[in-house]
């Protein structure tokens, strides 16, 4: 079983030698094991879900919890790729669930970051994050649809923008906001507070 024919070549800076060194390690340990990839795709937004949950309390340690749990989603959300690959089992339902659980994932730990400043006495900062999470909405309704109607799929690497191309400067810096990239990011700035 050659894990490395799992990785993606559309993998972000952060799967690329960070992530996916580790999710190929836990993909090899469960692939005899009865959990099917749709499983650890919930297990991933679970973790997603608590790291908003985790930051929400505002206190340094709890944000820097919040912060690790969002990059453990982050990197054990190519377990479910990986496995769906190894055995076959593909789906669109699969599509979709990873999808959704990295962009509820990030949703809840910016609800998180809003809720921990609104109760932090920043109402200035607590609006702004109110439409940062409205904006974060409605462009990722947009997306849906396009990816259901135009492009019938769940996975968002089917999504092609219609600007740039793999060598324009818009392909390095779409690298920065990748969820992989972002996740890291935030757990470094929990850790600096």
């Amino acid at each position: 079983m050659n894990l490395n024919a799992l990785r993606k070549p559309a993998d972000g800076l952060v799967s690329r030698w960070l992530n996916r060194r580790i999710s190929l390690a836990i993909t090899r340990r469960l692939a005899g094991v009865p959990i099917t990839p749709n499983q650890i795709s919930i297990i991933t937004m679970l973790l997603g879900l608590a790291s908003g949950v985790a930051v929400a309390r505002g206190t340094y340690t709890l944000g820097v919890v919040g912060a690790a749990l969002l990059q453990l989603q982050s990197t054990l959300d190519g377990v479910d790729g990986e496995l769906a690959r190894l055995r076959s089992q593909c789906t669109r339902l699969g599509q979709w669930l990873d999808t959704l659980s990295d962009d509820f994932s990030e949703f809840s730990f910016l609800l998180g970051l809003t809720v921990a400043s609104s109760s932090s006495g920043s109402p200035g900062l607590a609006t702004l994050g109110l439409l940062g999470l409205a904006a974060y909405a409605a462009a990722k309704s947009i997306l849906y649809y396009l990816l259901a109607t135009v492009f019938r799929s769940g996975n968002l690497q089917d999504f092609k923008w219609e600007v740039g191309g793999p060598r324009s400067w818009t392909a390095h810096i779409e690298l920065l906001f990748k969820h992989d990239f972002l996740c890291l990011f935030f757990l470094v700035l929990a850790l600096a507070g």
